[in-house]
């Protein structure tokens, strides 16, 4: 079931990906220097561009969200600790009974 539902949405979104791509093969100039017109510039076609604007985000969003989850993985590995410790130590008190 579950790879149904990602068909049902995967399908149809690289289709439109595909669609994009076809549409906007124009070459597009990106430069990486403001002030000037002619050193640091890349001629590409606009769907590569603006796809790789997109894998850039979602790894930067990725990073950023990792990075900001930090403590809360910190404390569930703490907590998981002190769970086997108390089942460690519960078994023990069972045993001794």
């Amino acid at each position: 079931m579950r790879g149904l539902a990602k068909a049902i949405i995967l399908v149809p979104l690289a289709l439109i990906a595909a669609a994009f791509a076809v549409g906007n093969r124009g070459n597009v100039s990106v430069s990486f220097d403001p002030f000037s017109d002619t050193p640091y510039t890349v001629d590409a076609p606009l769907f590569v561009v603006v796809f790789a604007a997109l894998i850039l985000g979602v790894l930067l969003g990725g990073i950023g969200t990792w990075l900001g989850q930090g403590r809360h993985r910190r404390a569930a590995r703490m907590h998981r600790r002190d769970v086997e410790r108390l089942r460690s130590d519960l078994e023990r008190m069972r045993g001794t009974s």
